[in-house]
């Protein structure tokens, strides 16, 4: 179940998937909103896709075997305090 989430393309909307170069790694500080976010423990995943038709791209891990739901869930978790 999503609980937040953020969609833009990387660097605030200022590097395309369509330029990066094969192998390039591109890092990002997303915020995310997290203020009616019921308390607990939560994953995050990552995932792109294709904004004129919101086609979810397929993801990969490093064995070439391709993700559940085409994202990747990293490995930290958040925890949303008692309010």
């Amino acid at each position: 179940q999503i609980v937040a989430q953020y969609d833009a393309m990387p660097l605030g909307n200022r590097y395309p998937t369509s330029w990066w170069a094969a192998g390039e790694v591109i890092s990002e500080t997303v915020t995310l909103d997290l203020r009616d976010v019921k308390p607990g423990t939560y994953r995050l995943a990552v995932g792109l896709y294709e904004p004129r038709t919101a086609t979810r791209l397929a993801a990969v891990g490093p064995d070439g075997a391709r993700l559940e739901a085409d994202r990747a869930v990293l490995p930290e978790s958040i925890t949303a305090p008692k309010r």
